[in-house]
């Protein structure tokens, strides 16, 4: 009776460690929830862009490139942080088009809504708010460390 007992919990348990993993997508089959940001132009119109997901996986498009490269997922705590900001943040501050030679964006899917900012014009200033989330995240990407 007890090893049945035991048998049973261990088995339960496997289940309960299992249904906790954080789902991995692929990168062709992402979900509507998601946060595009980067930068482009200049001489050559190259763009850089990643697709960051709540789970804190982390995609790469490479310029002229149809596919998405996948990345080392972001620290959590980065990723968790920009998508509260982005919940709360007032959505007007969220549909700048103020590009310029050199521009830099940050689009956000809530799963419902897309909205687009994209700046960089000599004499438009980005919301702090706004440019604080897209620098913290762009210097995960250049200095990435383990969660």
């Amino acid at each position: 009776m007890k090893r049945l007992l035991l048998l049973l919990s261990s088995i339960a348990m496997l289940f309960g460690l299992s249904s906790c993993k954080t789902k991995q997508y692929a990168a062709t089959a992402l979900p509507d929830k998601k946060i595009v940001f980067g930068k482009g132009g200049g001489f050559t119109g190259a763009v850089t862009e990643y697709i960051l997901l709540e789970n804190a996986q982390l995609f790469e498009h490479p310029f002229l490139q149809d596919s998405l490269v996948t990345m080392e997922a972001m620290k959590k705590k980065t990723c968790k942080q920009a998508f509260k900001t982005l919940d709360k943040i007032d959505k007007s501050k969220l549909g700048v088009q103020e590009p310029g030679n050199l521009y830099y964006f940050l689009h956000y899917h809530d799963g419902e809504n897309h909205y687009e900012t994209t700046w960089g014009a000599a004499k438009y200033t980005i919301d702090p708010e706004v440019k604080s989330i897209w620098d913290q995240l762009m210097a995960e990407i250049n200095n990435p460390s383990k969660q």
